[in-house]
């Protein structure tokens, strides 16, 4: 299978991941044949990119947790935000509902923690498919899972792997305040409508400061996962040295899934690029110890991947080398067909993989 922009999908491709709308209803099964109805219902549905599988790719690409977990804990997300959004008095922050819905969202990131704890080799190769209206709940269920990634190639303690789990599970609770249309936005922010988006830290952490249940980390998290190392991001004031290390991984994870999540106003990065983008802020914006833990756990060119060659060669990866995943096994493509010519990148120093490509000319 391989991630395509919608823009470059054809008709007779199949999907490979089954597609959920924001209410957590499945509106494609996996296996369904593309025609160009279906094709333009998933765009209408706001969908910019899918994972599909074509003469190219027929493999699978496996995700970090279960499927049926990720929506699971993306609903609880979504119920919780909702909640606070509708009873943003002071008097519900310490509610019987709240304290439940804050308990089963504990129980659930503990769930994903002690299942990964273990799995020290663990590497990300998949982006998760998001449509416009459900993209804050998918996006803080990724930000849980790649900080907790890198939380354990970190060496954290357990306990800190559950604190910082459920903290990025929240860190963007402060958008509920955010009018709808701002952050949904298709065009460039106004300034002012970039200070209201950069109000949301400091409005969640204050928000969720008065619910005695909820950690400590859990509102630092909130409050400082826009700072940057060179004193940069917001809110405003805070010194390098009061930067608490899980918003310094949680930095990381937010920006990544971002890059690699279809918006209104853009399509996504691929791995590869967002990799060399968050890579470029290493040091002045972003903690160079945890990018370097957080490169060698994402795979930027999953098997699947249609990429072209220095030499100006298509080729498909076919198998990833451990260790080294900017060189995997690629296969030629000429003449839109594959050729079973097999290169090992790892034994051509003379090439490199210059881009990933999406169509194939025949």
């Amino acid at each position: 299978m391989r991630f395509v922009p919608m823009n470059s999908v054809r008709k007779g491709a199949v999907i490979a991941k089954p597609l959920i709308d924001s209410n957590g209803s499945l509106l494609l099964k996996e296996g369904v044949i593309l025609s160009d109805p279906i094709i333009q219902k998933i765009q209408d549905k706001g969908y910019k990119s899918i994972y599909v599988k074509d003469d190219y790719s027929q493999g699978d690409i496996e995700d970090v947790i279960k499927p049926e977990i990720r929506r699971k804990v993306t609903n609880k997300i979504k119920d919780t935000f909702e909640f606070f959004a509708k009873n943003q008095g002071r008097e519900t922050q310490n509610s019987a509902q709240i304290y439940k819905n804050l308990d089963e969202l504990y129980d659930m990131s503990k769930a994903i923690v002690d299942d990964l704890f273990n799995q020290k080799d663990i590497m990300i190769s998949m982006v998760d498919i998001k449509s416009m209206d459900n993209y804050t709940y998918s996006h803080s269920v990724n930000v849980a899972v790649l900080s907790l990634v890198i939380g354990i190639a970190a060496q954290l303690t357990k306990n800190e792997l559950y604190e910082i789990t459920m903290g990025a599970m929240l860190h963007d609770i402060g958008k509920i305040f955010v009018p709808k249309e701002i952050l949904n936005k298709p065009g460039k922010l106004t300034d002012e409508e970039f200070k209201i988006i950069q109000q949301h830290t400091v409005k969640g952490y204050e928000y969720i400061s008065q619910n005695s249940s909820i950690k400590a980390t859990t509102k630092i998290i909130a409050l400082q996962h826009h700072l940057n190392m060179d004193g940069s991001g917001y809110p405003s004031g805070n010194k390098l040295s009061q930067i608490h290390k899980f918003s310094r991984i949680v930095s990381i994870a937010d920006i990544y899934d971002a890059l690699t999540s279809d918006r209104s106003y853009r399509k996504a990065f691929a791995p590869s690029e967002a990799i060399e983008y968050i890579m470029s802020l290493a040091s002045s914006k972003l903690d160079i110890d945890y990018v370097k833990v957080f490169v060698k756990k994402i795979i930027p060119y999953p098997v699947g991947t249609i990429v072209m060659l220095s030499n100006g060669e298509t080729a498909v990866v076919k198998k990833l080398n451990e260790g080294f995943p900017m060189r995997p096994v690629v296969e030629l493509i000429i003449n839109g067909k594959l050729t079973d010519e097999k290169i090992d990148l790892m034994e051509m120093n003379n090439q490199v993989i210059k881009e990933i490509v999406y169509e194939i000319s025949g």
